[in-house]
């Protein structure tokens, strides 16, 4: 595996458990749990209806919680770009001669 695909697959990693850990964040948040063999989510609070305050209460935790996921998602993949690479940019370079009479 080269440099590029490796950093790619570093940038992946992270981006995919920075959505993971979100959806799990709404998860847990709201008390569902997802069966894989139904393709279908389980009420774990009985299905009982709360509040405008509970539910704004709610949205909060979980954009918490998506916020710390993804800054401490960003703050490894720096760390690990730190360690394993050195990026340079590519930059292409026109010199053009001007020929006077």
């Amino acid at each position: 595996m080269d440099v590029n695909e490796k950093l790619k697959n570093v940038v992946s990693k992270k981006i995919k458990t920075t959505m993971v850990g979100a959806v799990s964040a709404l998860e847990r948040e709201f008390g569902l749990t997802y069966n894989k063999e139904t393709n279908d989510y389980v009420v774990e609070n009985n299905g009982e209806a709360i509040g405008i305050n509970a539910l704004v209460e709610c949205i909060k935790n979980v954009r918490d919680d998506i916020f710390d996921i993804g800054n401490n998602q960003l703050r490894m993949m720096n760390s690990e770009i730190d360690e394993y690479f050195i990026v340079k940019p590519r930059m292409y370079v026109t010199k053009f001669t001007i020929i006077g009479d």
